[in-house]
């Protein structure tokens, strides 16, 4: 046993001892370091632990006789105090982040002697406003200043790469003069510079993405040095050209486009608010998408490039601009080329335009009126919606309206649709002021809602159209008129729903089908079901509706109104489908079907007959005036919410309260119930 005390005793010695060394050796003062060469007698400080509320914090150069060469990652992360801080020249190597989001540091002296400005060094530095980078420094890394409150870099000849989002969101940032040195730009390299109105390039750059200077809103000049190759700003021209390419690839609010250009880039102007007005000549044959979108202050454009489609997004977002130019060759028009133009005042597209892209004109609410050539073929969904045109004239030569095309064109009165047009989209005139319509013979579907809350008062629909879709004339509260063709097999849920002025309708004699709330809350007084008729919705007739008469034709197989109903009725089963306010249950009754009586307002009382054995979901839901209820002890099943949100004081059971206890009822089968009157004991 001794012996073994004495083997453990000394091991367990040597491990405190070994611990003690480890946690005090390498803290001096406000920090805690690493040796990184006893021979070099160099260190790097790896934790700042000096006074909390410091405003001043000078790096010593040396501690305990090693000399500081470098700055530990996250040093100084989120000191929230500090406003000043010196490195001294000892310090080669500064760490990733190391004074990133340090919301109040006004001022930075930094080593003469490092290479490179690390990785999201200055991050997130709202109050540093100046920075002077040492000229032994060769790179500036991914995020080094990125949303900080720079308003002057002094560059020092020696850098040669920039990286990515390097100075990214400096919105305080007025100009950039890059040293004669620097070779590459990275992406976003000076992203959303909001106040940055000059750039001059040098001569030595050699690599410059798209991306570099994008969302530059105030930039007005630029200058390339003329002893550059790969790029210039020939003839004044204050724009960045990709010489080779004669390719512009970033404008400003200055830019006048050379002779010799041949080409813009894709968002090279985007975001500019000081360009006013654009001229792009004949010798440009190729313009990127969003080229100008969001030019708040842009005008007119002058499109005379030799160019077949105006791209996507081209003028997006210009509110300012009231006049464009569209050249002669023009075959096609992007999807939101002009969206959100809320200006633009006058369009002339060229005879010879094939289409028009979805949403090339959304929001366009000052433009009142515009010619559709006849050479066009395809107008693209929600191309024209929530603007401001007045009439339109479809040509012949477009067979198809997509959806949301003029949907919510407030004033759009006239539309004229010629024969040719075979179809017409989902909402495609939706909440749109038409108040008279006449489909063309040739067109034979339409979408769902695509007249959906208009202003429509008739309608003329072709003979050849067979089926009505889901809503389309949902809503149309001043619809007096409607002819049903002939054909017609099908009419779809909602298809006339919450048309109050709709008085009268005809079914035709082929009619199969007739979907959901087809007919709710209308004000058409009397019904007829055709024989044909094998498949009604429910609800069909629901709601505030004026019927007083709902007949069904005696030869239907599927459904009848037995003995002067005034109801619909599923001839199997006898299962009620649809009642009025005038309707009289008959006898034979088993099932009061689903919204059958669902929102009639006229109803105070209702007695099922001595059959009925099951009054299904929602059947009497928004009766308001319902007060008196007598249920028969042959039903079994009150479904879900079937006399919610009525007026219910009291209902009579024709029955024992141990008979009630023994109904299936369902999920909120009533509401304001007070009292069950069990009339057998």
């Amino acid at each position: 046993m001794k012996r073994r005390s004495l083997l453990v005793l000394p091991l367990v010695m040597f491990s405190m001892a070994a611990y003690t060394n480890a946690v005090s050796a390498n803290i001096s003062g406000n920090y805690e370091y690493d040796v990184l060469s006893e021979a070099d007698k160099t260190c790097v400080i790896t934790s700042y632990n000096g006074d909390s509320t410091a405003k001043t914090i000078a790096v010593p150069s040396t501690i305990d006789g090693y000399t500081v060469t470098k700055l530990q990652e996250e040093l100084f992360t989120e000191n929230d105090k500090v406003k000043t801080i010196v490195i001294p020249d000892s310090v080669t190597v500064l760490g990733d982040s190391i004074f990133r989001d340090c919301a109040l540091l006004q001022s930075v002296t930094l080593s003469k002697n490092i290479s490179a400005i690390p990785e999201a060094a200055f991050e997130f530095c709202p109050s540093l406003e100046r920075i002077e980078i040492p000229g032994n420094v060769t790179s500036i890394g991914t995020k080094a200043f990125s949303e900080s409150g720079l308003k002057t870099v002094v560059f020092s000849e020696g850098l040669k790469t920039i990286e990515d989002k390097a100075f990214n969101q400096c919105k305080n940032l007025e100009a950039v003069d890059l040293p004669s040195t620097l070779e590459k730009l990275g992406g976003a390299s000076f992203n959303k510079c909001l106040s940055l109105k000059s750039i001059s390039i040098p001569a030595s750059v050699k690599s410059i993405p798209d991306s570099a200077f994008a969302g530059m809103v105030n930039l007005q000049f630029i200058k390339v040095d003329e002893k550059n190759t790969v790029y210039d700003s020939r003839d004044n021209s204050n724009a960045l050209i990709l010489t080779a390419a004669n390719k512009i690839i970033l404008g400003s609010a200055n830019t006048v486009i050379p002779a010799s250009v041949t080409a813009v880039s894709e968002e090279a102007f985007k975001d500019n608010t000081l360009l006013q007005s654009i001229t792009l000549p004949s010798n440009v044959v190729s313009i990127g998408k969003a080229a100008f979108k969001n030019c708040s202050s842009l005008k007119q454009a002058y499109v005379q490039a030799q160019i077949s489609i105006l791209d996507d997004e081209m003028f997006s977002g210009c509110k300012a601009l009231e006049k464009v130019t569209l050249p002669s060759g023009l075959t096609g028009i992007g999807n939101l080329a002009f969206s959100d133009c809320k200006k633009l005042g006058g369009v002339v597209l060229p005879e010879g335009l094939l289409t028009i892209g979805d949403e090339a004109f959304y929001g366009t609410v000052s433009l009142k009126s515009i010619i559709l050539p006849s050479s066009l073929t395809s107008i693209g969904k929600g191309a024209f919606a929530s603007g401001g045109l007045t009439n339109i004239n479809i040509p012949g030569s477009v067979s198809r309206i997509e959806s949301d095309t003029f949907n919510n064109c407030v004033s759009l009165k006239k539309v004229t649709l010629n024969n040719g047009l075979a179809s017409i989209g989902n909402n495609a005139f939706e909440s749109t002021g038409i108040n008279k319509l006449t489909l063309p013979a040739s067109v034979m579907s339409l979408d769902k809602e695509c007249f959906m809350a208009t202003k429509i008062t008739s309608v003329k629909l072709p003979s050849g159209l067979k089926e009505l879709p889901q809503g389309i004339f949902k809503e149309c509260r001043k619809l007096k008129s409607v002819k049903l063709p002939k054909n017609l097999t099908g009419i779809g849920a909602y298809a006339f729903s919450n048309c109050s002025s709709l008085k009268k309708i005809s079914l035709n004699k082929k009619l199969e089908s007739i979907g959901k709330s087809a007919f709710e809350s209308t004000g058409i007084v009397s019904l007829k079901i055709p024989s044909k008729v094998k498949k009604i919705g429910t609800a069909v007739v629901s709601g505030d509706n004026k019927l007083k008469s709902i007949k069904v034709d005696p030869k239907n197989k599927y459904f009848d109104s037995r003995d002067d109903s005034n109801a619909i009725i599923r001839t199997k089963g006898s299962k009620l489908i649809a009642a009025c306010n005038t309707t009289v249950l008959p006898d034979t009754i088993l099932v009061i079907g689903s919204y059958s009586y669902s929102g009639l307002n006229k109803i105070s009382e209702v007695a099922f007959p001595k059959k009925t054995k099951e009054i299904e979901a929602n059947a009497f839901s928004n009766c308001y005036k319902i007060k008196k209820l007598r249920i028969p002890l042959s039903v079994q099943t009150i479904g879900n919410y079937a006399f919610f949100e009525t007026k219910l004081k009291t209902i009579d059971y024709e029955g024992r309260y141990n008979d009630f206890v023994h109904v299936k009822t369902g999920k909120n089968y009533m509401t304001g119930l007070i009292q069950i009157n069990y009339l057998s004991y």
